[in-house]
């Protein structure tokens, strides 16, 4: 989740100058699960936790980081 945080908070601050001189920011949301090796035989279940998540944050405003 620190990663995460770090890389919304890097994208949010980037500010890219266009040839028309008009700046365009960016957001991103993210979502993040852990995966339980002991326990699970692949990713999928991991993977469908993290989506659960993203979708999450973009429902709960966006730019955010969410964990499943």
């Amino acid at each position: 989740m620190i990663v995460a945080q770090k890389l919304r908070e890097n994208v949010e601050m980037l500010h890219i100058k266009l040839p028309s001189n008009e700046n365009v920011k960016f957001t991103i949301s993210l979502g993040v699960s852990t995966v339980d090796v002991a326990n699970e035989k692949n990713i999928e279940l991991a993977l469908k936790r993290a989506d659960e998540a993203l979708y999450e944050a973009k429902e709960s405003g966006r730019n955010r980081v969410c964990v499943f």
